[in-house]
């Protein structure tokens, strides 16, 4: 029963992902069509009938010559047929990559087609006008330009954010930021938390415009086909308050990595073997892993409550709410992050021979910094905290595999 339960909530949490990462095409795709995006999207895309033209010259020529893409040849060295990750002071990635891309850097700059999802990292991000990203973008970064087409919703933790007239988004666009300048197209809602905000005219939002900032201000007619929502947010004129807010950010990072450093820490002296199965688990059974943190989250406060009932289970309820809240609380994040850091370490060899300790702190950077994104923080912490159940559970009681699980150290 538990083994049908587990296959209905992965099968359940799979058409959940599946339907929030695929664009369908609406009524709305008209507001795309009419503007820049759209027009450069046409120059890039071969018909139909183009393409059967070029089969048939191809099928007169070898197997390996250039395939052409967006207006320029690209040879299959120039695809990356898996996840992309980099870590550097300049990224610049001009080659095609069908899967999601994971980059953390200074300066990053996207220049091809990108077939799943962005995050990225750095203090200055440009997504060039040649550019088309099939996924969802989640960013945190000083400065983000949009001058190419992004095919899902944007997110963004930013000071400054710039969406060129070449520059559009075909879902939601969820920003905070201290400056955001919109000169291209939105074709669904947008909502802002800003300082200052800027919309020019040749602007196009297909949905509501709600935006939070401390004075409103003057939108041109037309470019907003649905509603303006405007809430006045106070700014503390207080340097001491607004010092004392940065304080708070800054302690409660360094908290947040101190403490997975210390859980790391122990593990690797209690649980070595643990430690180094769970980047395993996380890249083989994160669904199966999903589903059981989802009963593990669910099960024991039920059982703990039908328990309190009895004369006998009450003290029998109170230590398993104890162990199910430490677990939840103390460990699940930390064991996330853990199993993500593992993967990380396999696929950039270039941190070096402690490569497993710097992941640990990158992956705790990247989580921290996407929970204080006021849009996401709340999916991202539910999935890291239900991930971490599972890996815990799946990583400690599932059967051992008989041969040893080789993991770079």
């Amino acid at each position: 029963m538990i083994g049908k339960t587990k296959k209905m909530l992965i099968a359940l949490f799979a058409i959940f992902v599946v339907m929030t990462t695929t664009c369908f095409a609406s009524e709305e795709g008209e507001l795309l069509s009419s503007q820049t995006p759209a027009e450069n999207a046409s120059e890039t895309v071969t018909t139909t009938e183009e393409t059967g033209k070029k089969d048939e010259e191809a099928s007169s020529t070898e197997s390996t010559a250039p395939v052409e893409t967006t207006g320029e040849t690209t040879t299959e060295s120039d695809i990356v047929n898996d996840d992309f990750y980099a870590i550097d002071q300049t990224v610049e990635l001009s080659k095609m990559v069908d899967g999601n891309v994971y980059i953390m850097g200074k300066d990053v700059t996207i220049s091809n087609l990108i077939g799943g999802d962005i995050f990225v990292m750095a203090e200055n991000v440009t997504i060039s006008s040649n550019t088309q990203i099939y996924g969802n973008a989640y960013i945190l970064a000083s400065n983000v330009k949009l001058d190419g087409v992004l095919w899902a919703d944007l997110y963004a933790v930013c000071d400054q954010l710039s969406i060129a007239e070449t520059g559009g988004v075909a879902r939601d666009l969820r920003v905070a930021s201290n400056k955001a300048t919109i000169d291209g197209i939105v074709q669904r809602n947008v909502f802002l938390g800003v300082k200052e905000l800027a919309v020019g005219e040749k602007a196009a939002i297909g949905g509501d415009l709600n935006y939070s900032a401390p004075t409103a201000v003057e939108v041109p007619s037309g470019v907003v086909k649905g509603t303006i929502n405007y809430s006045q947010a106070t700014l503390s004129e207080n340097k001491s308050t607004n010092e004392n807010t940065v304080l708070s950010y800054l302690t409660d990072c360094a908290f947040s990595l101190v403490y997975t450093l210390a859980i790391f820490g122990i593990l690797l002296l209690v649980a070595p073997k643990f430690v180094k199965r769970t980047g395993e688990i996380a890249k083989k059974k994160s669904f199966q892993s999903f589903g059981i943190g989802l009963l593990v989250l669910i099960v024991p406060p039920i059982l703990s409550v039908l328990l309190m009932f009895t004369v006998v289970g009450f003290p029998v309820a109170i230590t398993l709410l104890a162990v199910w809240l430490f677990l939840l609380v103390a460990l699940s994040f930390s064991i996330t992050v853990i199993a993500f850091a593992n993967l990380l370490a396999q696929k950039v060899p270039a941190l070096g021979k402690a490569r497993g300790l710097f992941a640990v702190i990158l992956i705790t950077l990247v989580l921290w910094g996407l929970m204080q994104i006021p849009f996401v923080a709340g999916f991202v912490s539910f999935v890291t905290h239900i991930l971490g159940l599972g890996y815990i559970f799946y990583g400690g009681f599932s059967k051992k595999k008989e041969e040893t699980i080789e993991v770079k150290e």
